[in-house]
């Protein structure tokens, strides 16, 4: 795991202006003694404790949430300006693998989902930021 979050740091201290990572999600048990009976929430899908220590790691972690009941093709033709995936900002409901590394001030501004868009999250977290300086 160090060879891998050393060659995430390398990576992300690089004078690239920004390094976008992928990963699959995965369920954790809050509670692994229980077994299949604990709750779980979704982090990152990382071996081990790869996931929570990695989040660490970077700037912003967001979720991809697919609205899957809005795939409908009738439910599309019927309402088109409605979005079938969003992007979580924050930790929420099921998923604990969303943040953003800022000012609590900064971070209380910004919605919990935002449109998959890098355009849109960037001016939303613009907007939060000049927004808390006021």
């Amino acid at each position: 795991m160090e060879r891998t979050r050393h060659f995430v740091q390398e990576v992300n201290a690089s004078p690239v202006p920004n390094v976008v990572w992928l990963c699959w999600d995965g369920r954790e048990a809050d509670d692994p003694t229980q077994g299949f009976k604990s709750k779980t929430h979704i982090f990152p899908g990382l071996p081990g404790q790869a996931a929570k220590e990695f989040m660490g790691e970077f700037g912003l972690v967001v979720h991809s949430r697919i609205l899957w009941d809005q795939r409908d093709p009738r439910f599309i033709k019927t309402a088109p300006e409605r979005r079938i995936a969003k992007w979580q900002l924050k930790p929420e409901g099921d998923v604990w693998g969303a943040s953003v590394k800022a000012p609590i001030d900064v971070v209380d501004k910004l919605p919990n989902y935002c449109e998959q868009s890098y355009e849109v999250l960037k001016q939303l977290l613009e907007d939060a930021w000049t927004a808390s300086r006021t």
